[in-house]
């Protein structure tokens, strides 16, 4: 969830847990994201392992870990 305030308040009514991503989070994770796919194009896909694409999701920081560490706020 993108939300102004990093407090998600209880009366929202959740049904299960929710993050909040603060809008200078997600310029952040939209310039990572973009970097990521931009990085595709210098390589061919037949070559492509999931090996790979994890080193390259873990060079970006688009792995869940770095996600909920420097993206989200609670």
């Amino acid at each position: 969830m993108v939300h102004p305030s990093n407090v998600v308040q209880s009366a929202a009514a959740f049904t299960h847990d929710v993050e909040a991503m603060r809008e200078a989070e997600l310029r952040k994770f939209i310039k990572s994201a973009r970097a990521f796919f931009k990085s595709f194009e210098i390589l061919k896909f037949k070559d492509l392992s999931p090996a790979h694409i994890e080193k390259m999701v873990d060079a970006h920081h688009l792995s869940l870990s770095d996600l909920f560490t420097r993206a989200f706020s609670e």
